[in-house]
């Protein structure tokens, strides 16, 4: 495994890094590797650099935004007053927040497959302070925003693959110090951090598959005609 990395850092990055955005800082972590890890050592730096993130966080006064690939532990089925919390079950995102926790583990105990944390490293990562201000992770195709306590929102971005509708997200932080007070703002529901951002974040769906699919189908049909036309009209021609 640690080859693997190896070769992803030299093509990719680090699998642990930090960015400062907008005064933020962005800490990107290894989550494959924060619950118990056949490689002691990735769960070790996992670790290490979300400290070192906090640390900078709390040294700075910047908060700090997760940018990881396995969502945190949540569960859906739990009712909530938290409108947050349901946003995605509107008939206009029906489709998000779909997924269900699963897991599964080699005979040592080690996580081989999850698609969210476990609920010790979750509560690990949203309890210690600071905790982050925003979580933005992948993985599970489905997608869904959820907000786990006052002051941590969590963006599972839904599967830019066709079958779930081409997803992706814009995401933009604004600082108050320019915005106009006749601006409509989000920043009391998005998590204003120490009332001095806000944060909008859009889903935007693109063509649903069937469209992609029939597309496909009318080109394809469109030049197996133009073939079939070339091909008569070179038999007439050569015939004469």
């Amino acid at each position: 495994m640690l080859m693997r990395i190896e070769r992803f850092e030299r093509a990719f990055g680090k699998v642990n890094d930090k960015v400062i955005i907008e005064g933020h800082i962005f800490g990107i972590v290894n989550s494959l590797n924060l619950d118990k890890s056949r490689e002691p050592i990735l769960e070790k730096n996992a670790w290490e650099h979300i400290n070192l993130v906090r640390n900078e966080s709390t040294a700075t006064k910047m908060p700090w935004i997760l940018v990881t690939h396995i969502p945190l532990h949540k569960d859906y089925l739990l009712e909530s007053d938290d409108p947050f919390q349901n946003i995605w079950a509107s008939e206009r995102y029906s489709e998000l927040c779909a997924e269900r926790e699963y897991t599964k583990l080699d005979d040592h105990g080690h996580y081989i497959v999850q698609n969210m944390l476990s609920p010790g490293t979750t509560n690990k990562i949203l309890q210690e302070q600071p905790p982050p201000t925003i979580i933005f992770n992948g993985h599970d195709h489905d997608g869904c925003i959820y907000r786990h306590n006052s002051l941590s929102i969590e963006y599972t971005i839904r599967s830019i693959m066709g079958d779930f509708g081409g997803y992706v997200g814009l995401f933009e932080i604004i600082s108050n110090r320019t915005t106009t007070t006749t601006t409509t703002t989000t920043s009391s529901d998005e998590n204003d951090s120490q009332d001095k951002y806000e944060y909008w974040y859009t889903p935007c769906k693109f063509y649903k598959m069937l469209w992609v699919t029939v597309w496909i189908v009318c080109t394809v049909i469109l030049l197996l005609l133009i073939v079939v036309f070339v091909l008569i009209f070179s038999l007439v021609f050569l015939t004469r």
